[in-house]
C-alpha cells in the first residue's frame, strides 16, 4: 500500500553495496543495549541476514511477525504493540516511568 521510492532505494543500494560486512558485524557486536528485533515474515530481507544480525548484538531479542512484510508496526499493531509492551516491561522501563 506505500508507494516505492526509487530514487532513495538506489541511493540507498549503492551506498550499501560500500560497506564492508565484517567490520558492520564488527561494530554491531559492540551493540551493549538491550534490543528488539521485528521483522515480517513477508519481509523482503532475507531472514538469515536478519537472524545474523540477532546473534550478533548481544542481549538482541528477534521476533518474526506473521502475515506482514517490511513495516510490522504498521501492518499488524495489534500483534506488535504487545510484543513491544511486554519487551519493555522485561526491561522494567515501562513501570520506572509510570511512576
Amino acid at each position: 500500500p506505500w508507494p516505492i521510492n526509487w530514487d532513495c532505494n538506489a541511493s540507498i543500494g549503492a551506498e550499501r553495496r560500500t560497506w564492508d560486512e565484517a567490520t558492520m558485524l564488527d561494530d554491531c557486536s559492540n551493540i551493549a543495549t538491550p534490543t528488539l528485533i521485528l521483522h515480517g515474515a513477508q519481509d523482503p530481507r532475507p531472514p538469515s541476514a536478519i537472524e545474523r544480525l540477532a546473534q550478533t548484538i548481544h542481549h538482541a531479542e528477534l521476533h518474526v511477525v506473521d502475515e506482514v512484510g517490511h513495516t510490522p508496526w504498521l501492518e499488524r499493531p495489534g500483534v506488535v504493540v504487545p510484543l513491544l509492551r511486554a519487551w519493555l516491561e522485561r526491561l522494567d522501563l515501562l513501570t520506572a516511568h509510570a511512576t
